[in-house]
């Protein structure tokens, strides 16, 4: 958020403000997310989202190592 200090816009919480568009569905996952507010719900589905993707990451790369030894020659 921004305030008008001595004649200057100053930013107080330190963020960086971006105009998006979002699509209805998109919000109302969005909105739909835990959290208090919009930034909260936001923060906290990306949080969980790249989890899960590097959990899903790290699985692949597991598959990945056992993937020869469990192959059998003939």
């Amino acid at each position: 958020m921004y305030k008008h200090v001595n004649g200057v816009y100053t930013n107080d919480d330190l963020s960086v403000s971006k105009t998006v568009r979002l699509y209805p569905e998109t919000l109302e996952v969005i909105e739909g997310y835990r959290g208090k507010n919009f930034t909260e719900k936001l923060r906290n589905l990306v949080h969980d989202f790249a989890r899960q993707n590097q959990e899903f990451v790290r699985q692949k790369e597991g598959e990945k190592g056992c993937g020869d030894m469990n192959r059998t020659r003939f």
